[in-house]
């Protein structure tokens, strides 16, 4: 049997999209978090790189970027930067969250071990 040796590649995109709870200066509002446009772009290293966006409305609609060497861990390293985020928001007095308060937007299961 011949060994898999394939170069990893990617093809498609994807948006995934999550609606939060904000309580900001005491007032309740929904907003969203929108993680995806996962693509392949050249740093000014030229050294190939991927890259993640992401947008948090209300706190900082503007979709932004996080890399990676690869897709994976372009969209690991946004995940675990989005996890942060939120914490430093609840440390500044606004909470976020998915489905009960302190959930940290459904973000700190994947990271609770990392800290």
């Amino acid at each position: 049997m011949k060994p898999h040796t394939s170069k990893p590649t990617f093809e498609k995109s994807f948006e995934i999209r999550r609606v939060l709870k904000f309580r900001i200066k005491g007032k309740l509002q929904e907003g969203e978090l929108v993680i995806g446009n996962l693509r392949k772009v050249e740093t000014k290293e030229k050294a190939p790189s991927f890259a993640c966006s992401w947008s948090l409305s209300p706190t900082d609609p503007k979709p932004r970027d996080i890399y990676g060497e690869d897709a994976l861990g372009a969209l690991v390293n946004c995940l675990a930067f989005l996890n942060a985020y939120v914490q430093n928001y609840a440390e500044a007095g606004i909470e976020i969250w998915w489905l009960e308060k302190g959930d940290n937007a459904g973000l700190k299961p994947f990271f609770a071990e990392m800290a």
